[in-house]
């Protein structure tokens, strides 16, 4: 006698996630665990998913809109989108370049950094914050662009590391870092 058999599924009954896992795209997908499974805020976590869908009000963004506004506030220098401001600008590489402590190809977009970065193997004792730090970085770089636009006021480069480290620690240890110090044990805790 003839029966029918679902070939998705090792027992030959339909389940639904055998059936996503046959017609699943083509290409990339989108790295939505590197933003939704981190120890960020909720905030933090919705900004980043905008971000890395082009969404934030960069002057990009803005021009697009025919509103006008030169150049990037961070650096000064070229124009500011989403990929400049949070991966290409000078700025941002050097703070990516310090929270690493080493070299890093810097990914062409905000996708292909959340899927390279999530593809890296690192110890568990550092796993949270090593997952959270791309999504505290651009957290950092777009308040301080804000800051730079809105009020005027200029962080220097040290403040703006100190603030994202900060943070960072919050973020993973749920309590305020509350000397240098502390913010230096935590850094040194964080060496690949």
């Amino acid at each position: 006698m003839d029966e029918m058999v679902w070939v998705g599924s090792s027992r030959g009954v339909f389940e639904v996630k055998s059936y996503f896992s046959m017609v699943e795209l083509p290409g990339p997908t989108f790295p939505w665990k590197a933003i939704w499974r981190t120890k960020a805020p909720l905030k933090v976590a919705f900004f980043s998913w905008t971000t890395a869908l082009g969404s934030i009000l960069t002057t990009d963004n803005l021009r697009r809109s025919q509103v006008v506004v030169n150049g990037c506030y961070m650096c000064k220098k070229t124009g500011e989108s989403v990929n400049h401001l949070l991966i290409h600008c000078l700025v941002a590489r050097d703070v990516f370049l310090v929270a690493l402590g080493i070299p890093w190809v810097f990914s062409e977009s905000m996708v292909d950094l959340l899927e390279s970065w999530r593809g890296c193997t690192v110890e568990s004792r550092v796993r949270d914050a090593w997952r959270a730090t791309p999504l505290c970085i651009w957290w950092g770089l777009w308040r301080e662009r804000n800051r730079r636009y809105f009020e005027g006021v200029e962080s220097p480069i040290w403040a703006i590391k100190y603030s994202i480290l900060s943070s960072l620690f919050f973020w993973v240890n749920g309590r305020d870092c509350m000397s240098v110090d502390c913010l230096l044990d935590f850094v040194d805790s964080l060496k690949l």
